[in-house]
């Protein structure tokens, strides 16, 4: 009797270590598995996170490569205004001595001569005006590094422009000094037949062009004209102009030689 209850006692243990075996298995093929299912997600989080940092280091060096050729851009953009500043400043001719010859249109502009200025001119002139003060325009033009700048012609429009051409180009030939024509500027039409002027820009406009294609290449060409009629002018009787032209005139003339 003893002995087979001891028997069962010890079946029992058995069952009892193997149950226990078996829910230790269990549990270390649960957490083995715990394990393996978080150990992804570890995983995924660390490379999202380095697929993040290494998107930020792309963006921080696009931005700077951004910023470097912006940079680059904005030293070259200054670079080419300052070679073009420069090479206006080369091509702008700037003398010892200027003579301005004219009418009463130089008379006005006489107002804003500066030291290194000489004006000949009289009102109501033209081609002989040029005629007569060649003497005087001679001296004037003597000292070396001298301009001279022509504007006449407005009082001469509705005759032939053959006589300025002929004049202007032998003067090139002759004269020791660099010599410019500037075009007949516009009037006011519909003011200065208020005071008897009968001059009309489409005739100045035929003028105009017949000296440009009869003057020698030397002499330079002031297109005063063209300017006053992009930027706009003001006259005091259709003719002549109010003191802020002249001085537009003046300024452009010394800007363009």
């Amino acid at each position: 009797m003893k002995k087979n209850q001891s028997g069962q006692l010890k079946r029992k243990r058995q069952r009892v270590l193997l149950t226990i075996s078996a829910l230790a298995g269990f549990c270390i093929i649960g957490l083995e598995a715990a394990c393996l299912a978080f150990m992804p997600e570890q995983g995924e989080d660390n490379a999202k996170e380095s697929d993040e940092q290494v998107m930020a280091q792309v963006q921080v060096q696009q931005t700077l490569e951004t910023r470097e050729q912006q940079n680059s851009q904005g030293t070259q953009e200054q670079q080419d205004t300052g070679s073009a500043a420069e090479s206006q400043t080369a091509e702008r001719k700037t003398y010892a001595r200027y003579v301005f010859v004219g009418d009463s249109r130089y008379v006005g502009m006489s107002e804003f001569a500066g030291s290194e200025d000489t004006f000949i001119c009289k009102d109501g002139v033209g081609y002989e005006f040029l005629e007569v003060q060649m003497e005087n325009i001679r001296q004037a033009c003597s000292l070396k590094d001298t301009a001279l700048i022509i504007g006449l012609g407005v009082n001469d429009v509705k005759s032939s422009s053959s006589s300025y051409i002929s004049k202007l180009n032998r003067m090139a030939q002759e004269m020791d000094c660099s010599i410019y024509y500037m075009l007949v500027n516009p009037v006011d039409e519909a003011a200065e037949a208020s005071y008897g002027y009968t001059v009309t820009n489409s005739r100045i406009d035929e003028f105009n062009r017949q000296m440009k294609a009869g003057l020698d290449s030397s002499i330079g060409i002031l297109d005063t004209n063209a300017y006053l009629k992009q930027t706009g002018f003001k006259t005091a009787d259709g003719l002549h102009y109010d003191r802020n032209t002249y001085g537009m005139i003046y300024r452009y003339i010394k800007q363009n030689l």
